[in-house]
């Protein structure tokens, strides 16, 4: 997420936070990741493929999962300007991948209760962010986008600006909306300039870690043979236009198409962290 970059926190401040917690794809890595694909329903076969860049920034705050065999994919970005914004967003993405893997086992692919599943893994991820909020970490929050698939169709909930997409037949389409005072101010009717898109497009009004209870925004997007899942943070869709997003994300496998996105986005601008993690529908 843009911003003034904080210091980063000492190790010893780091492991207390995230100690306990499972391993995930913490966004550190350069533009590397696995293919997999994996039926997650008796219906419905995936693909999945991540990729990561730091960019300019000294610390990459960009954390994400891919669990192609769950029907998991979660992306998060740590708020610039705060220390322990890596941290922030890794506590988030495991959490969230935590609660929902166990739910999972329980109740399968039925629609009503991976909603609320769902539901509780931000409520989760939210709540081990907030614990962690002390010292030097007090002000930390971060971003949390996730898709969770189920019979023929994506279930997506979502928290800031980190954004998922779906593209069906060269046609793209932005599934979840900014929580940002501009997207705010743009909803009331307000006739608002360009130069209030670059005042008030970093000013988040909903992320996890902030005072009030989470609330994600939840929802359904039906799923075809052939479609494609983008989840990504702000370093990407703001380096490259939507029609660039789709021209990048249509061809190849997931993996391939993953990494092209983010190292176009580099070759754009490079000025923040970017993760793209993409999903292909196979049957």
């Amino acid at each position: 997420m843009q911003g003034p970059v904080g210091t980063r926190a000492d190790s010893r401040t780091l492991a207390q936070a995230l100690s306990g917690c499972p391993s995930v794809g913490q966004a550190e890595r350069r533009s590397r990741g696995t293919s997999r694909v994996a039926i997650f329903s008796s219906m419905l076969r995936a693909e999945a493929g991540a990729a990561t860049e730091r960019g300019a920034r000294a610390v990459n705050e960009d954390s994400h999962c891919a669990l192609p065999e769950r029907g998991l994919f979660v992306v998060a970005d740590g708020l610039g300007g705060y220390e322990g914004g890596e941290v922030a967003s890794e506590l988030a993405v495991r959490a969230l991948c935590e609660v929902v893997g166990r739910g999972l086992d329980a109740i399968g692919v039925e629609v009503p209760g991976l909603t609320e599943l769902l539901a509780a893994g931000f409520r989760d991820a939210d709540r081990k962010v907030k614990e962690a909020q002390t010292g030097p970490l007090g002000l930390m929050q971060t971003t949390l986008s996730a898709v969770l698939l189920g019979d023929r169709e994506a279930l997506v909930g979502h928290v800031g600006d980190s954004r998922v997409y779906h593209l069906r037949s060269r046609r793209l389409v932005q599934v979840t909306r900014d929580h940002t005072a501009y997207e705010e101010m743009l909803a009331s009717g307000a006739k608002l300039s360009e130069l209030d898109y670059y005042l008030y497009r970093n000013a988040l009004t909903r992320t996890i870690g902030m005072e009030e209870r989470v609330a994600p925004d939840l929802y359904r997007v039906g799923l075809e043979q052939g479609d494609s899942l983008l989840l990504c943070t702000d370093g990407v869709y703001r380096a490259l236009r939507p029609e660039d997003l789709a021209r990048l994300l249509e061809p190849g496998g997931a993996q391939e198409a993953a990494i092209r996105l983010v190292r176009e986005a580099e070759r754009q601008t490079g000025a923040d962290n970017m993760t793209a993690v993409v999903v292909r529908v196979q049957s």
